[in-house]
C-alpha cells in the first residue's frame, strides 16, 4: 500500500483491489453491465476521480464502505489497486455512510428505494424511527416507500412502463388483493391518470375502499408492535451495558410474540 498526502492531513492510500473486502454495508450490490461498462470507460479515460472509503480491519485487509460500482468497473478495466480515503468509524457510522452513498445512487428510483429501505431495517434490525435519522427523511416518507415492496416484477413493470407515478403506487399498494391491485394497475396503464383520478376510480370500486380501509388500520398495528418490540430490546441493551446479567428469549409465531426477561441479580 502506498499513500499520497492530500491538504494536510488528509491522506490518500492506494490499496491493492485484493486486500478490499465488501461486506453487509454495502446495500446495492448488482449493477446493469451497462452501467458498469459507462463507469470504466471513463475509469480508462480518466482515472477513479472519486477515492473509495474504506477502514481497516487487519493488517492485511480493508472493509469497503462505499464505492462498490468503482471497484467493479476497476477490476472491469484490470486495475491493480484504487486510490482509498482510510478512515476509523463504528459499525453504525459505516452503515450511515454506506446507506447515504446507496441512496445518492439508486433515489431516482422508488423500487430500488423500497428494497433498499427493506433490507436495512430487516438485516441491520433498525427502526423506522432509526432510519429516518440516518437518511434525513420523514419517517411518513418511509412508510409510504416501504409499501411499494408489495408488488411483484410483474406488477413493477407495470408502474415503471404505464407512466404510473409513486403516489398512484402506493395508493394502489394499500390493497391487499393481488386480483383487484392488478385490475387497477391495467386500467390506468399508460393512460397518465394523476393521483386524483385513481381515487375516483377506486371510489367506483366499494370492495377497494373495504380493502384499503382494512389494510390501512393492519399497517398501523404491524407499526406499533416494531416500536415495541423494538422498545423491549434498547431497554435490555441498555442494562446490560450498565452490567447486569439480562438472559431475553423471544419466541415469535403467526398468533402471538413473547418475550422472557431474566435479570440476575446474583452471578451465575
Amino acid at each position: 500500500m502506498s499513500q499520497v498526502n492530500v491538504k494536510g492531513e488528509c491522506k490518500l492510500y492506494i490499496i491493492p483491489i485484493r486486500s478490499i473486502i465488501p461486506n453487509d454495508y454495502i446495500f446495492k450490490k448488482k449493477y446493469s453491465a451497462y452501467d458498469i461498462k459507462i463507469l470504466s470507460d471513463s475509469i480508462n479515460k480518466y482515472g477513479i476521480i472519486q477515492p473509495l472509503i474504506v477502514r481497516k480491519i487487519s493488517e492485511e485487509y480493508y472493509e469497503l464502505i462505499t464505492g462498490y460500482r468503482r471497484i467493479q468497473a476497476a477490476v472491469n478495466v484490470g486495475l491493480y489497486a484504487v486510490p482509498c480515503i482510510v478512515i476509523k468509524c463504528t459499525s453504525k457510522q459505516a452503515i450511515m455512510l454506506s446507506l447515504a452513498d446507496s441512496i445518492h445512487c439508486i433515489s431516482s428510483n422508488s423500487f430500488e428505494l423500497s428494497k433498499l429501505y427493506s433490507n436495512v431495517i430487516n438485516k441491520q434490525n433498525l427502526s423506522i424511527e432509526e432510519l429516518s435519522l440516518l437518511t434525513g427523511k420523514r419517517e411518513a416518507d418511509i412508510q409510504q416507500i416501504l409499501k411499494l415492496e408489495c408488488f411483484d416484477s410483474y406488477e413493477r413493470r407495470l408502474i415503471l412502463y404505464g407512466n404510473i407515478s409513486d403516489d398512484a403506487a402506493v395508493t394502489i399498494a394499500d390493497i391487499p388483493s393481488k386480483k383487484i391491485r392488478r385490475s387497477l394497475l391495467y386500467q390506468i396503464y399508460g393512460k397518465n391518470i394523476d393521483h386524483s383520478g385513481l381515487l375516483k376510480l377506486i371510489e367506483k370500486n366499494n370492495i377497494a375502499k373495504k380493502e384499503i380501509s382494512y389494510k390501512q388500520k393492519e399497517i398501523i398495528i404491524i407499526n406499533d408492535l416494531r416500536a415495541f418490540t423494538n422498545t423491549i430490546s434498547k431497554a435490555v441493551d441498555l442494562m446490560r451495558k450498565a452490567g447486569k446479567d439480562v438472559v431475553e428469549e423471544k419466541t415469535e409465531t403467526n398468533n402471538y410474540i413473547e418475550y422472557k426477561i431474566r435479570i440476575n441479580i446474583r452471578p451465575q
